[in-house]
């Protein structure tokens, strides 16, 4: 009822007076006839008097009540759409007059660096980013979780080189805790994307240094970079390798084996490890070997089998690496 009363631009009690009417027949009784409800209801042009007898009432039906209304609103929804279609016309015009605008050349580290940190801020639901060399100083493409909103979701696809650089597993521990989805694989190109609207890339496909990038508002573009994006991170390998829950008195990995299952998992070389864990590329060598006869394994997709065979990691964590 009170759609119809919105609709109908009535009050509640002048809809409720008209409905009895109508569902009474033609005729008024004419004790309804005085009430002030009634009244407005004749200014309305909802009830008539009866021809030939100014004393008596009839119900005027809905259709001819209502006609007037109803063509005045055509009227203004034809000049609605006309309006908009005007508006539509000047936009197309303006967005392919300035299209350069879509597209936006970023010249300058500094430059690069604020709109990377700006298209944080801004996200309202989504980031993703692919991270792989080289960086604006002092800038990479996931340590800055806390420039995020409350709520908003950050997926990471880096590249092998760039988990390799020392001090990078302590960064990717860090934003796990908030959240973060990380994966490790093969990287298209530096790439982060805020919200599905807005894209930066580099200038160039394989920059040796990051001065220059894309800004790229364009909806086909920014649609074609999502599905890169997503192509790449399904195909990549969860860098949040973790313990699985355990019984007590399960056999489980030392701390140090979780750490070298976790980055051979990632594909880093020995030398990647050596650097990331701060220790000389022999010492890994020997403790990768120590691993491996703990889990009875002879190469890395071995070991991953039997970690995930030990509970030591799930299904989804295990790299054939």
């Amino acid at each position: 009822m009170s759609d119809d009363v919105q609709v109908l631009d009535l009050t509640a009690e002048e809809y409720a007076l008209y409905r009895s009417l109508v569902a009474a027949g033609p005729t008024v009784p004419a004790e309804l006839a005085g009430t002030a409800t009634f009244a407005r209801l004749a200014e309305r042009g909802l009830v008539a008097h009866l021809s030939g007898d100014a004393t008596r009432w009839i119900v005027v039906s809905p259709q001819a009540a209502f006609e007037p209304e109803i063509a005045a609103r055509r009227r203004e929804l034809h000049e609605f759409r006309l309006r908009i279609a005007r508006l539509a016309d000047r936009f197309h015009h303006t967005t392919t007059a300035s299209g350069a605008e879509l597209v936006e050349v970023i010249d300058g580290p500094q430059e690069v660096r604020g709109w990377f940190n700006r298209l944080l801020r801004t996200a309202e639901r989504e980031v993703l980013i692919c991270d792989t060399p080289p960086y604006v100083k002092s800038v990479r493409f996931s340590d800055n979780p806390g420039d995020l909103r409350p709520g908003v979701r950050i997926r990471t696809l880096h590249a092998p080189e760039s988990v390799a650089i020392p001090g990078r597993l302590a960064i990717a521990a860090a934003t796990v805790a908030t959240g973060e989805q990380l994966r490790v694989g093969e990287v298209p190109m530096k790439l982060v994307l805020s919200d599905r609207r807005t894209g930066m890339v580099p200038l160039q496909r394989r920059p040796t240094v990051l001065d220059s990038a894309l800004l790229v508002r364009d909806p086909a573009l920014v649609a074609a970079l999502v599905a890169l994006f997503e192509s790449y991170f399904d195909r990549a390998v969860p860098l949040d390798l973790g313990v699985a829950q355990l019984p007590p008195d399960a056999d489980r990995p030392t701390k140090p084996e979780r750490d070298l299952l976790t980055l051979l998992m990632a594909g880093l070389t020995d030398q990647a490890i050596a650097d990331q864990l701060g220790c000389h590329v022999s010492t890994v060598r020997r403790r990768q070997q120590q691993l491996f006869a703990r889990l009875g394994a002879t190469t890395r997709f071995q070991a991953g089998y039997q970690a995930v065979q030990r509970g030591w990691l799930t299904a989804a964590e295990r790299s054939a690496g």
